[in-house]
């Protein structure tokens, strides 16, 4: 977990980035841009490629600085993930949004690009694939939005961008094969946790959009008031057997000293499941 500094550092870096907006596109952003930097308070977005060089004791000045970068680019990819939602769930969405979320993954990969001693070659193409991996999960829930999902693990390639600037972080660092991809399946188990827990916060009102999510998965009809307990209680094992097999793959990774990298969000879920499971 960052401390306060080092995620105010991140922080500072992005509110820099600012300058480089066009005029037109300032004041609608900016509302948008805020919303993303409060949902990161805590560091849920752009920590992670800091995260991991902590966890693997690397305290080289560019990785820190190139970790600082890659977390700048997770805000503006978070950004335009926001913007793309509102654009698919509600049809009065401005029109507009559009070219601010292609800006936004413009800037993204521009902070990538620009990050110190960056070999293209090392992690690109992990980082490049994750974002096919995104757009085509995307694609397939706006084309069969009342098809409920069948794999709880595809519910990570909605927010599979999260783990680009870490997927290339680690190929600068020269990570086996092995180590890469434990450490991508912990983090699309973490994910999956992350995305079932908002789809069940939404799951009545999905339904009756016509939105069907994993969070439904089993169900031909809304269950009743005598039958909600065992539904929350299915969706609350679900995701904590999302999260203990996140903790289980991480250790498999051999390249980190310590396997915390996803600590923080797997306690807020875990505490969330167990408090729940308590009440039921």
């Amino acid at each position: 977990m960052l401390s306060l500094k080092e995620l105010q550092k991140i922080h500072a870096l992005a509110k820099q980035s600012e300058n480089l907006w066009p005029r037109p596109l300032s004041s609608t952003l900016k509302i948008h841009w805020q919303k993303t930097l409060n949902d990161d308070r805590h560091g849920l977005v752009s920590s992670l490629s800091m995260t991991i060089l902590k966890s693997a004791n690397k305290s080289n000045k560019d990785l820190i600085t190139m970790a600082n970068s890659l977390g700048v680019a997770e805000l503006y990819f978070w950004t335009a993930a926001n913007l793309e939602d509102d654009l698919s769930d509600d049809e009065k969405t401005p029109k507009n949004y559009l070219p601010l979320l292609s800006f936004c993954r413009d800037l993204a990969w521009k902070y990538i690009y620009q990050a110190p001693n960056l070999n293209i070659k090392q992690g690109m193409d992990a980082g490049i694939l994750l974002t096919h991996q995104c757009h085509a999960r995307n694609f397939k829930e706006l084309s069969f939005i009342n098809k409920t999902p069948k794999e709880a693990l595809s519910a990570a390639d909605k927010s599979i961008f999260l783990l680009i600037g870490p997927m290339i972080l680690i190929g600068q660092l020269n990570w086996s094969q092995n180590d890469q991809n434990n450490f991508l399946q912990a983090g699309k188990y973490f994910l999956a946790a992350k995305q079932l827990a908002d789809d069940v916060y939404d799951y009545r009102e999905d339904w009756h959009t016509g939105h069907r999510s994993f969070a439904h998965y089993g169900l031909k009809k809304l269950p009743n008031t005598q039958e909600l307990p065992t539904y929350f209680q299915k969706q609350a094992n679900n995701i904590l057997s999302l999260c203990l097999k996140s903790r289980k793959q991480l250790k498999k990774v051999i390249a980190l000293k310590s396997h915390d990298c996803f600590d923080s969000q797997l306690n807020i879920l875990e505490t969330n499941c167990q408090l729940a499971l308590s009440k039921l």
